[in-house]
């Protein structure tokens, strides 16, 4: 089966629908969704120390922090052997910032919670400053920038706050399509790379590459770590069958594209999805590999339980919380290490409280959508990534170079299907239904296991993926 074949069945994969795939279903009582658990545990980075930064301050504090410590372990290394290189830490913030275009033509029914002062664009355009002002990320992802206000407003305003940008390029933009994705970045870190490997925009996604800069001399950084590249998306949000394959493939168009132009660099999908963490789409980002990408998400990992994108949502209006906002990350060329929660614990009380009926924008949020962000290390000793793997499993064991492309993805959704069946496992003593529910998910594994007996190299994959490693 070659690759391309590879690559089709990964989009199908990743293109299958149910209704109930938008973040809002299904919820335990601690709020997270029900599979939530188990993705948290089978994070590829569940082991690593995250901080969890609890609004703006919080983050801003941990940026600095981090920053300062690698401008001095630059100025220590200077001179010495690549051995001593250090992590450089790069910071992301995805934001929908809301149109005002489709804020002004449904502000009398989507948005009567909002007073005309919060909702405003003259109103809520200097308080998104603020929120930039106070995260001051290294890149910054917006989607339904109005294609107008990012000349009169946007690119002129963060210009003078130390960032470059570009707006995605549509074949037409018009009054049916006002709004696309914009992407910033601050030049004292970030270099855009011009040109045809630089840049390209997609249908509801735009990629760019970047090389990283020293702070001080804004040298490029050693070879192997030069690039990144982010992938800034605003997925279709019909709900439907049709919706969910075109979702699947505005994620493998940049893919691709990325593959190609920087294959052993590090890669960041991040944006407004329209479909929650437990869409196919997101099963196919957790055990497949994507155009030769092994990837996690910044809110899986078990430090994130208690995280607005996990328990309530990142768009939030009253009676409407979903969580539809994700930053997807290559785990093999990046390493996690701080995940932003927008607001502090007393800010969550007073302006979400603990029911649904409270929502954005307001004083405190320009959006009805909240920023998610991360703090990754971008590691010097990147382990280059094989092109020639692309769209295919996880392959980490000799065993698996037995089995087709297509027969490690069948393995791998069967286990999938499998293990969505799990029980929950409570804190109080089980029912005699949830222990015959149990049992039942037990035998289903041994009859699994059984089936391919047969296979000796099947099998294997499949206790692979039973235990975890896979």
């Amino acid at each position: 089966m070659d690759s391309q074949d590879s690559t089709e069945e990964i989009v199908r994969l990743a293109g299958q629908f149910r209704i109930s795939d938008k973040g809002a279903n299904c919820r335990s009582d601690e709020g997270y969704l029900m599979d939530w658990p188990q993705w948290a545990e089978s994070h590829p980075q569940k082991g690593e120390h995250v901080t969890i930064c609890k609004g703006r301050k919080e983050w801003s504090a941990m940026s600095s922090r981090m920053e300062t410590a690698t401008d001095a372990q630059h100025s220590q290394s200077e001179g010495k052997e690549k051995e001593n290189s250090t992590d450089t830490p790069l910071s992301v913030i995805s934001w929908n910032i809301l149109s005002d275009t489709w804020y002004q033509q449904s502000r009398n029914e989507d948005y009567s919670h909002t007073a005309d002062e919060h909702g405003s664009w003259e109103g809520r355009f200097p308080l998104f400053l603020k929120w930039v002002e106070a995260l001051s990320p290294d890149v910054l992802a917006l989607q339904e920038v109005d294609f107008d206000k990012f000349e009169s407003h946007l690119l002129p305003e963060l210009q003078d706050r130390g960032y470059d940008g570009r707006m995605q390029s549509m074949k037409k933009h018009n009054g049916r399509q006002p709004c696309g994705v914009a992407t910033f970045w601050r030049v004292d870190k970030l270099q855009f790379v011009r040109g045809k490997n630089g840049e390209r925009s997609f249908s509801r996604s735009m990629a760019l590459v970047f090389q990283l800069l020293k702070n001080e001399r804004k040298q490029p950084c050693h070879e192997s770590t030069t690039k990144v590249c982010i992938i800034n998306v605003h997925l279709e949000s019909a709900q439907t069958e049709i919706g969910a394959d075109r979702r699947a493939r505005q994620v493998n168009s940049p893919l691709s594209w990325a593959s190609e132009v920087a294959p052993s660099h590090p890669v960041v999908v991040c944006g407004d999805c329209n479909t929650g963490a437990d869409a196919a789409l997101f099963r196919v980002f957790r055990n497949c590999k994507w155009h030769g990408y092994e990837t996690a998400s910044v809110y899986e990992h078990p430090a994130t339980a208690q995280t607005l994108p996990v328990c309530r949502g990142t768009f939030l209006v009253p009676n409407h919380h979903y969580v539809i906002d994700h930053i997807i990350y290559s785990h093999e060329t990046l390493k996690m290490k701080c995940v932003l929660n927008a607001f502090t614990p007393e800010e969550i009380g007073k302006h979400l409280g603990s029911d649904r009926d409270k929502g954005f924008p307001s004083a405190l949020c320009p959006s009805d959508h909240i920023p998610v962000g991360a703090i990754f290390v971008i590691k010097d000793n990147i382990k280059n990534c094989n092109s020639q793997d692309c769209a295919s499993p996880i392959d980490s064991e000799n065993y698996s170079q037995e089995l087709s492309h297509e027969r490690q993805i069948e393995l791998t959704m069967f286990w999938e299907s499998i293990k969505s069946q799990k029980p929950s496992n409570g804190k109080k003593r089980p029912t005699k239904e949830e222990l015959e529910a149990g049992q039942k998910y037990k035998t289903m594994i041994k009859e699994w296991k059984k089936s391919l007996e047969g296979n000796p190299a099947e099998l294997e994959y499949a206790r692979n993926l039973i235990k975890g490693r896979k």
